[in-house]
Parts: structure tokens; C-alpha cells; sequence
């Protein structure tokens, strides 16, 4: 009843902030379909009723037609539609095209929204906000799991997120592990009611995501953590530093972890012939997903054909389980050369955007930053191991990056207000 209650209050300040301004309706549509809400509150009929989706939609929709939409159009954007774009060309392109076209309809649902969205987050506030959103959407979740993991002190092997894209515990925890960076912006940084309060409870969140990492014996999470450990580290540019604070946290990790943790790590090999089960099942899908790239370089297979043409190489259907080559032999090399292209460009971007704001003093500016930076590269590092290329919560994060990259700097601060066109030039130039 209490998830009930809480859901439905949450709806109702949703909707009602949301009909009056474009950003609140962002954050309450991005916050139902990660979140799921419905599930939260363990289906219950009344919500099922309410047609959440819906409601969402119409929420955002309304806000833009009605109310005047301040908006900037930037880079994460365009990136959206332009791969959305060519989603639809490697749909038309391919073998079953009402299976990949159905697909890429149902991706245009969040896709064509997440650029919307993008261009409606043009302050640090409202850009704060939906950061907020994304890491609360996901870090409830993991916090849970992370709770009952200690509770218990066995596996949680069944962690996910109902109803979604994340009923899977890899999927659940790729975006887990991209969560945390921006738990921890939100526990040191968040300003507003409750202050102390919030901060307090979104740490305490932080270090049971982190132990839902650490109890969902996933190799793929687990392996992410130490890479994003390693990423800040060298981002920060106070590597020795940072990796000695690693190290420190490896030993205690040593000494504290459950013994099943280490069962389960000690299965990883580094030869290419694997013994244990699942690492052998996935290192076979891979070569199939590279012979697939191979056969169909240009356009790919389409979204969804991977199972049904992976049985051409594969005496049963599977999931590539790597990010990269998913996108490779689903809509080819040029999708995977623009992607890798735009992921080290924002990467690139969001290091210098740190360094400027370090310079002029601006430490929320800074931690910001580096929190979309190891969000971003976290989860790539973890979707390394897992098929989630079309992840709404991937493209929500570039969507923002490319919102916080676009906002001109001025005298260290984010300006107030959208520049006119005039003094748009001075403003990108200083930043």
C-alpha cells in the first residue's frame, strides 16, 4: 500500500508540474518508462488502469503545444535522430523487414522524445534535474537489491527491473553501473528541500548500489565497476592518487566479499577457449555476431533479425552479448564507426568541459562533468558484455550530455537564460 500511495503522489505531481513546464514533463515521462512505476507498486490494478504511458505522453505533448518551449538543439539530439534515421534504412535493407521495421517503430516510441527532450534541458537546472531522474529511476532498484543482498548475504541473481528493457540482471546492471556516477554527483551536490536529508539518503543508496553489483554475481558488472574505477581515476587527472585509493578498496573488497563472489569471478579465463558454461556460450555468439558483421557489412541484419539469422552460424539463437557487436551486425560498420565516433567525441568533450569549469572555480560545473563522463563510460564498459545497444537509458544519458555540452559558460557559471543569437558565438567560445 505504501508503494501505492508513494507511486500515485508521484504521478499526481508529475502531471500537474509537468503540464506547465516542458522540463518536469521530460523528467516525469523518462521516470515512468525507466522506473516503471507499475511494477513498483507490484501491478496493481488501478495503475494498470491509468494507462501510464499514456498519461506520459500526453503530459509531455501538452507541455510543449500549450506552454512557450524554450529549447536549444544540440548535438546529443541530432545524434538521436540521425541514428534513428538509419535505423530505418537497415530495417528497409533487411532480410525480415516486418520483424526489423516493427522494431524501429516501436525504438521511435522513446527516441524521437529522448531528442525533444535534449533540446528542452537548456540549464544547468533543468539538466540537474533530469540527471536526478535518471539516477533516482535506476538507483531505487539497485539500492534494494543491494539491501537485500546484505541482509541475506547470498546472490541476488534475480535483480531487474520489471516490465522494461531491464527484466534481465545484466541489462538490469548495465545501467546500474552507469547510475552510480551520477548517485554520487546527486550525494555531494544536490541542492534544494531537504538538503541534508536528501544527500544523506542518496549516499547511503550509493553504497548499496554498489553492493548490488557485488551480490548479483555478474562478471560483466563487476569487471565494469573496477574499468569506471580505473576511467575516474585517469579522468580526474589525479591518477596515483585515485589508483592508490583503488588499491585500497580492492584489498578491503578482498577481505570483505563473500566467498561465492570470488566462486563466480574465478570462472573468467583470458584464453580465448573458455571452460565455464556461460563464458563459452557467450564467446561463441560474438564470433557469430563477427561473422554476421562480415556477410552483411554495409547495413547490417536489422534491429531484432540477429537471433533468427544467427541460425545460419549457430545451432540455436542468441544474443551477440557485447554492445559493440550488436550495433556492428545489426546496422553495420558505419553505425559502429559513427557510434564510436560520437562516444569519444562527447567523452573528449565532457574532460575539457571539466578541466574549464576546474579553472574558473566552479566545482558543481566540474563534478557534473566528470559524473556524465564515467555515467557514459560506464556504461559501455558494462554493455561490453551484454546486447544493449537501443537501451532508452544509454541514449538518455547522450541526450543529456549533449544539452549540458551545448549550454554556453560564461564567467564560470552555466547563463541563466538562452543567449540570443548575437551573443550565442561568444558565449560557445568561451566554452
Amino acid at each position: 500500500m505504501l508503494r501505492l500511495i508513494f507511486v500515485l503522489a508521484a504521478f499526481a505531481a508529475g502531471a500537474t508540474l509537468g503540464l506547465g513546464n516542458a522540463v518536469y514533463a521530460s523528467c516525469f515521462f523518462i521516470w515512468n518508462d525507466i522506473f516503471r512505476p507499475v511494477w513498483f507498486a507490484r501491478r496493481h490494478p488501478i495503475l494498470e488502469a491509468m494507462h501510464p504511458v499514456h498519461v506520459c505522453t500526453a503530459v509531455l505533448a501538452l507541455s510543449i503545444i500549450l506552454r512557450p518551449w524554450k529549447r536549444r538543439w544540440n548535438m546529443g539530439a541530432t545524434v538521436i535522430l540521425v541514428s534513428l534515421g538509419w535505423f530505418f534504412i537497415c530495417a528497409l535493407c533487411a532480410e525480415y523487414r516486418d520483424l526489423a521495421l516493427d522494431k524501429t517503430i516501436t525504438v521511435t516510441k522513446y527516441f524521437i522524445p529522448l531528442a525533444f527532450i535534449s533540446a528542452t534541458l537548456w540549464t544547468r537546472d533543468a539538466q540537474r534535474l533530469f540527471l536526478y531522474t535518471l539516477a533516482g529511476s535506476v538507483g531505487i532498484w539497485m539500492a534494494h537489491h543491494g539491501l537485500l543482498g546484505i541482509l541475506r548475504m547470498e546472490p541476488i541473481i534475480d535483480m531487474a527491473i520489471p516490465g522494461g528493457q531491464m527484466t534481465d540482471r545484466n541489462d538490469f546492471l548495465v545501467a546500474g553501473t552507469a547510475c552510480i556516477p551520477m548517485m554520487i554527483y546527486a550525494a555531494f551536490h544536490y541542492k534544494g528541500p531537504l538538503q541534508s536529508w536528501v544527500r544523506l539518503g542518496t549516499k547511503a543508496a550509493t553504497v548499496f548500489a554498489v553492493f548490488a553489483g557485488v551480490f548479483s554475481l555478474s562478471r560483466g558488472a563487476i569487471l565494469g565497476f573496477a574499468m569506471l574505477l580505473v576511467w575516474y581515476s585517469f579522468l580526474t587527472g589525479r591518477f596515483f592518487r585515485r589508483a592508490a585509493l583503488g588499491a585500497a578498496i580492492a584489498v578491503a573488497a578482498v577481505l570483505l566479499m563473500p566467498e561465492f563472489v570470488w566462486q563466480r569471478m574465478s570462472t573468467i579465463e583470458t584464453s580465448q577457449y573458455q571452460t565455464e558454461g556461460s563464458a563459452k556460450n557467450r564467446m561463441e555468439h560474438m564470433t557469430v555476431a563477427v561473422k554476421m558483421t562480415l556477410d552483411y557489412p554495409l547495413t547490417g541484419v536489422g534491429a531484432d533479425n540477429f537471433p533468427i539469422v544467427s541460425n545460419r552460424h549457430s545451432v540455436f539463437a542468441a544474443e551477440p552479448h557485447s554492445l559493440w557487436l550488436k550495433c556492428s551486425s545489426e546496422y553495420g560498420l558505419p553505425m559502429l564507426v559513427f557510434f564510436i565516433l560520437v562516444v569519444g567525441l562527447l567523452l573528449m568533450r565532457l574532460r575539457k568541459r571539466a578541466a574549464l569549469f576546474r579553472s574558473l572555480g566552479d566545482k558543481d560545473g566540474e563534478a557534473m562533468a566528470t559524473a556524465l563522463n564515467c555515467a557514459l563510460f560506464g556504461f559501455l564498459a558494462t554493455g561490453s558484455f551484454t546486447s544493449q545497444f537501443l537501451s532508452e537509458y544509454m541514449w538518455a544519458i547522450i541526450g543529456l550530455i549533449g544539452a549540458f555540452l551545448a549550454t554556453p559558460v560564461e564567467a564560470g557559471k552555466i547563463l541563466p537564460t538562452a543567449p540570443r543569437p548575437e551573443n550565442a558565438a561568444v558565449g560557445l567560445k568561451a566554452a
